[in-house]
């Protein structure tokens, strides 16, 4: 399944690749409308205006599925705002509706679901008056296209950030938020530099407090978490690292206010790129995606490490659970052949049942005594007064013996004997027996 790209190239008015046409184009600096709107700020500061001149236009060309154009209007006490068109590929794309808005990093006009091809967008101002100030545009390049010396916006959403701490959650359902002291949020990216944009919610609690990023083993700097009124400020810029060696970086930011305090919200990063050149990630190079955890387990799954971790666990306990099969497996089969008798397989209510050992010999009629083995004795030592009174012994045994037993009968009474052949007792009535051990042929 198909998701949106988190990772889009940002570019600025003043890229050369933009063309300005006609006359009353101009550069000019964000200070002047740095206060408007609770949109934030104006990208990298600067902007191209154009007024009073009809027929003005800008365009440029980009390769990607998706484009949004921003601009700055100033539409207080309901002044006009100038008309423009957009077209894309030459046909024209609806712009954004405003009322009464003043605010930079407003929306002129976007489309989406784009072919993989190269486009073009012009964009036309068609009525003389109001300024029209033109800010920067974002695509979304092709998996795998070049990003060297390009600006990145990445989303809070993408699969590299990082969370550790237990007051991390989703505010509106779009940003991460932490009001919990000393919670952090780690981020891995390729560049020179990088911005932390947040959100700054009005209903919340308001003081300004800090937090400290720190790069690679670079000391952790400090910045101001800063507070708000009753509307909410976004796009607010809380820092900028310093620049440094293009390359692969790992920044750690902490959060050091409370419940009391601001919260600290992550709307989204700006990566400067430099010369390293970073691809956009395939199908078969995407980042690992991490597993919200909180308290003292590290919400990182950073390029794979999570994904490893799992494929290790799934492994082991794969073959715990092999073992455990073939181990129950073993000692069922061992218990089959030993016989159906095991102390472990008695229900707790025949404990005292087992205590009592069972006796076949007492359903006929003898105690558990007569049935207790004796010591082995040799049949020259058998006490004569187990054999007076009773027939002599036969001197052969008879062929039926074999394997069953040879019974001596006799008319004045009901003792019975058993000569052994090989083993056991075999038992047929009631009446009572007298065990003779086997004989043995000589040698």
């Amino acid at each position: 399944m198909s998701t949106s790209p988190t990772r889009h190239i940002v570019v600025d008015d003043t890229d050369p690749g933009i063309q300005y046409l006609g006359p009353g184009w101009s550069a000019t600096s964000g200070n002047a409308v740095a206060s408007f709107g609770t949109f934030g700020p104006t990208f990298n500061n600067t902007l191209h205006q154009v007024n009073n001149t009809q027929g003005s236009s800008l365009q440029f060309q980009f390769t990607g599925t998706f484009v949004q154009l921003f601009g700055t209007l100033d539409n207080a006490a309901n002044k006009s705002i100038p008309n423009w068109q957009c077209f894309l590929d030459g046909h024209p794309v609806g712009q954004t509706t405003f009322l009464n808005e003043t605010a930079n990093q407003i929306t002129l006009c976007q489309a989406d679901s784009l072919p993989n091809t190269p486009h073009q967008v012009v964009v036309n101002v068609t009525t003389p008056g109001p300024n029209f100030w033109f800010d920067n545009y974002l695509y979304d390049p092709l998996p795998g296209a070049s990003l060297a010396d390009s600006t990145l916006k990445i989303d809070n959403t993408d699969l590299g950030i990082g969370l550790v701490g237990q007051g991390w959650s989703r505010y509106k359902d779009m940003w991460f938020l932490t009001s919990n002291n000393r919670d952090q949020l780690i981020f891995e990216f390729i560049g020179r530099s990088m911005t932390f944009v947040g959100v700054a919610p009005g209903e919340l609690n308001g003081t300004s407090t800090t937090g400290t990023y720190q790069v690679d083993a670079s000391p952790a700097s400090s910045f101001i978490i800063p507070g708000h009124g009753f509307l909410g400020e976004f796009n607010q810029q809380y820092f900028t690292t310093p620049d440094m060696p293009d390359g692969n970086h790992t920044l750690v930011v902490t959060y050091q206010g409370d419940a009391s305090h601001a919260p600290m919200i992550l709307e989204f990063f700006y990566v400067a790129n430099g010369t390293q050149d970073g691809l956009v990630p395939t199908a078969s190079s995407s980042i690992a995606p991490i597993a919200t955890q909180t308290g003292d387990n590290h919400h990182r799954g950073l390029q794979g490490s999570a994904l490893t971790g799992a494929v290790v666990g799934i492994v082991l306990g794969t073959l715990a659970l092999v073992g455990c099969v073939i181990a129950f497996y073993f000692l069922r089969r061992r218990r089959r052949v030993a016989g159906p008798h095991h102390d472990s397989l008695l229900e707790p209510s025949d404990a005292e049942a087992a205590a009592r050992p069972f006796y076949p010999g007492s359903a006929l009629g003898r105690s558990e005594n007569d049935l207790r083995p004796e010591p082995f004795r040799e049949m020259s030592r058998v006490s004569a007064s187990l054999t007076k009174g009773l027939p002599p012994l036969p001197t052969s045994r008879p062929p039926e013996s074999h394997g069953a037993g040879a019974a001596a009968a006799t008319s004045s009474t009901d003792v019975q004997f058993v000569h052994h052949a090989d083993s056991g007792v075999r038992i047929n009535g009631a009446n009572a027996v007298v065990d003779i051990p086997p004989s043995y042929s000589e040698v």
